[in-house]
């Protein structure tokens, strides 16, 4: 469902777009910095969309499990706090270096979505759709405040290869070697038409009794590339297609039943399993992404700390309610 992409999307994403302080009650505050302020109102509309995403992604167990420890409740809120203090100090940065989201830019996400669906679901909890648009809003600016960030950030060779020197055993590979029957079209097999999974199952019959893998390969498999034996070689779990990617954790000389796909049905052989390493020219783009996201997370933690919010713990038991 597209509403699922939706929520997928923004999971547990706390944001929020105001940056005025004026008109709110003090006894609506629960922190505060020198700039900024943060108000339980603020922390509730939250609270009950994270409750929501959590129903719609993990069932209401999930977060019945959080709800019943003091300790989650309180940690769940201080997030959310110190995430509505990050989204008002990324917005004010975007702001200072002249960069803005368009009302088009809005549209355009929204319109990924079914409104009325989201409506009900949003009014279900206690959510006006206004803060659905509010938090998208946020979450496209954050996007755009990730990426004015990872522009500035500069990573040389030097501190790649640091990096990987350091953390060499991170960039091992398992590979498998694998053979397949692949069996796409039906068959005129001794004046009779067969189809894809009458095939395949005739095949796997014939591998059950014990002839070999090589030669019922060879006698019934569609590759046009006539594999011998259906021999694949070494292969990666990412480099298969998603319903065959659980073959690499089979024991070795096992075969699956046949197994259906969009591109037709599969008997896979597993083989001899290999650990190998990714040199560093391969592994500079993965280093270059978690490097990015520890300069980003780091920031993110020297942008609190230079803000220094007072949090009021003592507010915490208004938020209970809501779990």
């Amino acid at each position: 469902m597209k509403i699922n992409k939706i929520f997928a999307k923004i999971f547990l994403f706390i944001t929020v777009i105001s940056i005025f302080t004026f008109g709110i009650r003090i006894n609506d505050i629960i922190a505060k910095s020198d700039k900024y302020r943060v108000t339980c109102s603020e922390v509730e509309d939250y609270i009950k969309y994270s409750k929501l995403q959590y129903d719609e992604l993990f069932g209401e167990k999930e977060w019945k499990s959080i709800s019943e420890s003091k300790k989650d409740k309180d940690t769940l809120i201080t997030n959310t706090i110190n995430n509505i203090l990050l989204n008002k100090i990324h917005e004010k940065i975007l702001i200072e270096n002249k960069i803005y989201l368009s009302n088009e830019e809005i549209d355009k996400y929204l319109s990924l979505s079914d409104r009325k669906e989201l409506a009900d679901k949003l009014d279900n909890y206690g959510i006006s759709s206004k803060f659905l648009e509010k938090n998208i809003r946020a979450m496209l600016l954050e996007d755009k405040y990730k990426n004015f960030f990872q522009n500035k950030v500069e990573i040389g060779d030097r501190e790649l290869k640091e990096y990987y020197d350091m953390h060499r055993n991170d960039f091992m590979i398992n590979k498998t070697k694998l053979y397949q029957i692949w069996i796409k079209k039906s068959k005129n097999i001794n004046g009779k038409i067969f189809t894809p999974e009458e095939i395949s199952n005739i095949a796997y019959k014939e591998l059950e009794s014990g002839v070999p893998f090589k030669k019922v390969s060879d006698k019934y498999s569609q590759d046009e590339r006539n594999l011998d034996g259906g021999y694949l070689g070494y292969v990666e779990e990412k480099d298969l297609i998603k319903e065959l990617r659980y073959v690499v954790d089979l024991q070795e000389d096992s075969y699956t039943k046949p197994v259906k796909t969009d591109f037709g049905y599969f008997i896979v052989k597993v083989g001899s399993k290999q650990l190998q390493k990714n040199d560093f020219a391969d592994s500079k783009n993965k280093i270059v992404d978690i490097l990015r996201k520890e300069k980003f997370d780091n920031r993110e933690k020297m942008l609190l700390k230079e803000n220094k919010v007072n949090i009021n713990k003592a507010r915490y038991s208004r938020l209970y309610k809501l779990f």
